[in-house]
């Protein structure tokens, strides 16, 4: 929500300064009406719109410490590694959300709701007294609209189809045609809807002053727009300003802020308005640059498409994936952050949290592919059982980074025919003159043509720097590694989940990958079944379907061997 209202308003304060500063001062008040109406709308779907498609960032929960399978080194940390230490009751607070965090939001609901109510009852009475008055004062039915005859003394203003009038003013003739006019002008264009929009939103988001900015110049604009009906109309321009100038600062009491009042700063803007020419091709110009602004903000402050989710490291946090995410950490196992735990993972939890992310960004989150449909089933079933604590899950980790020396880095700096690859991109040689070692995480050299006679051998470099590779492996997401039962210390039962599985395709004579039928849900209702006493027998058996069977491996020591399971 917060990310949400953030983007929202920095929208539409980019699209306020825009009017302000360049069209408010043009005579193109039609354009400017829909602009204003436009980009309060757009200001609400900007943070919804998805020009790609983004990762969902993830909790900070986890520590990285220097010793986790040779993955941060102390050699590492002083060549400007990038690993983060977070202490652990921070690691407590973020990820089990205590009383006091929770009171906290529940405070600011409260204030919240305060305000909401405070102001949608003024609101509400605004909108009942204007009610009332038209149903009590006496009316006069017209052609498109409907006048309605007060009792005291009143400047016109117009409401939705009716046209508020001073009794007194109306039956002797004391009303200016002009002043009428201008006020059948708000009926005809319906300026009330876009007022009443207006007075809606400031109600939800009262907390936000942009809406009074936003109401201000909406019903300034309606009164440009009046104002030049009139001057069409009467062509007395001169006449029309004196009449405006007569105006100012009278009795506004009975349009319930839903009118027009004549106060000097806005009457001056009118005036100024009003004898002001229309310039075409400024018009134009200015209608094209709109656009541009439009298109500019739309793309700006869109959801950006990450290269990755931030997994240990990052600080944003996805609303609709943060819960699932959260969850998941809290069961990896302290002293890793890549091995979580079945014990310590709370399944109804996660399946709720799982169940709210958009199918769509399923693919973007840690992968867990045990929460639909049999593997969820059995999920249950093993979590029930003696085994649960037993069983882990292993994911993928960064490959250790790695410290390129002075002498190496000056000697790829010297060398003639290298061919030189900076994050992906192909780069000249000269490009490490603005490089020490320290920014790079990885590198890799390999020979591209062999020496031959006065030909010395040519090498190809290849070189990631830290936020490349923060980019290519912390920030993407989580990917299964292998599934492990452990019964018995030093015998481990492990399905490689990640392995890929080929078949010869009997039409083409090309592999083609595959899955085995059900092959999550096999994998739990193996690891529950399995049974030690049988391994002997298991060894000797082998299934031929292809797409119905699966192997764990059993690893005793250094000796491994390959057991073969039917699918479920």
């Amino acid at each position: 929500m917060i990310s949400f209202l953030l983007l929202s308003t920095l929208a539409l304060v980019l699209f306020l300064l825009f009017y302000q500063l360049v069209l408010e001062r043009e005579k193109m008040f039609v354009f400017n009406r829909y602009f204003l109406l436009f980009t309060l709308a757009l200001g609400f779907l900007i943070p919804f719109v998805e020009l790609s498609k983004p990762f969902a960032p993830q909790r900070p929960v986890e520590i990285l410490k220097a010793s986790i399978d040779g993955f941060a080194t102390p050699e590492l940390e002083g060549a400007n590694s990038t690993v983060i230490s977070v202490p652990e009751d921070q690691v407590h607070r973020i990820v089990n959300q205590p009383d006091l965090g929770v009171n906290g939001t529940q405070v600011l609901i409260g204030i919240y709701l305060l305000g909401l109510g405070f102001f949608l009852g003024r609101f509400a009475y605004q909108l009942f007294t204007i009610s009332k008055t038209i149903r009590t004062a006496e009316k006069l039915k017209q052609s498109g609209y409907t006048i309605v005859l007060m009792s005291v003394p009143i400047q016109p203003f117009a409401f939705w189809k009716y046209l508020f009038l001073s009794k007194d003013a109306y039956e002797h003739g004391q009303l200016e045609p002009d002043i009428i006019s201008h006020e059948l002008c708000h009926i005809r264009e319906k300026h009330t809807l876009d007022i009443i929009l207006i007075e809606f939103l400031k109600v939800v988001f009262w907390f936000n002053p942009v809406f009074l900015l936003y109401k201000r110049y909406i019903q300034l604009n309606h009164e440009y727009l009046a104002d030049d009906a009139v001057i069409r109309q009467s062509g007395k321009v001169v006449d029309y300003q004196r009449l405006l100038l007569s105006k100012v600062n009278a009795n506004d009491i009975y349009s319930a802020g839903f009118g027009s009042a004549f106060h000097f700063s806005e009457t001056k803007r009118r005036l100024i308005m009003i004898g002001k020419q229309a310039n075409p091709a400024r018009i134009k110009w200015l209608q094209f640059a709109a656009a541009i602004l439009v298109l500019t903000v739309l793309l700006g402050l869109s959801p950006a498409k990450y290269d990755g989710t931030w997994n240990m490291q990052a600080t944003a946090l996805s609303e609709q994936t943060g819960d699932y995410e959260a969850i998941l950490t809290a069961a990896m196992e302290p002293e890793n952050p890549y091995v979580l735990s079945l014990a310590r993972l709370d399944i109804g939890a996660l399946k709720r949290a799982y169940d709210q992310v958009p199918p769509e960004q399923r693919g973007n989150i840690t992968e867990f592919p045990f929460l639909e449909g049999l593997a969820y089933e059995k999920l249950l079933e093993l979590k029930g059982s003696d085994r649960a604590s037993n069983v882990w899950f292993l994911y993928q980790t960064p490959p250790e980074k790695q410290v390129i020396s002075n002498e190496v880095f000056e000697n790829w700096k010297k060398s003639k025919g290298l061919e030189l690859e900076i994050d992906g991109q192909k780069k000249e040689v000269n490009a490490l003159d603005s490089h020490k070692p320290s920014d790079f995480a990885l590198f890799e050299v390999r020979g591209i043509e062999e020496r031959g006679f006065l030909k010395r051998r040519r090498y190809s470099v290849k070189l990631s720097t830290h936020a490349y590779y923060d980019a290519q492996f912390i920030r993407k997401p989580k990917k299964l590694n292998e599934v492990t039962l452990q019964l018995v210390d030093g015998e481990r039962y492990v399905v490689y989940y990640a392995m890929s599985w080929v078949k010869m395709n009997e039409e083409t004579k090309e592999l083609e990958e595959y899955w085995p039928e059900n092959y999550e849900a096999s994998i739990l209702h193996a690891f529950q079944m399995l049974d030690p006493k049988e391994l002997e027998l298991r060894k000797n058996s082998v299934i031929y379907d292809i797409g119905k069977q699966f192997s764990i491996t059993v690893e005793k020591g250094k000796t491994k061997f390959f057991l073969s399971f039917s699918t479920i």
